[in-house]
């Protein structure tokens, strides 16, 4: 799954661990993973919370990858080694929020 908030000013994109575990995109290792495309200004929340509450893992980042030209930013999930996300490293280090 990919999502792109790039254009219109700065846009928020929040995700749990429960949407990346539905996602069917293979890639930065993970078989599910989240690709998101963005820019500088652009803002990501990124909470460890599944959709019935629990927390079994944390996000951390993990290096880099580029897919397609772009270059992002690896998260890993810590309790599920499937799960990836990865942010277009266009996107401020410092607008991304780990909950």
């Amino acid at each position: 799954q990919r999502f792109d908030i790039n254009g219109g000013g700065a846009n928020t994109l929040a995700l749990n661990a429960s949407t990346v575990q539905r996602s069917s995109l293979a890639a930065g290792g993970g078989s599910h993973a989240i690709e998101i495309l963005g820019g500088s200004d652009d803002l990501v929340n990124l909470s460890k919370a599944f959709s019935d509450g629990s927390t079994p893992g944390s996000w951390s980042t993990s290096g880099t990858t580029t897919v397609n030209g772009t270059l992002f930013n690896v998260y890993d999930y810590s309790s599920d080694a499937t799960l990836k996300v990865l942010i277009d490293s266009a996107i401020s280090a410092a607008n991304i929020t780990l909950l």
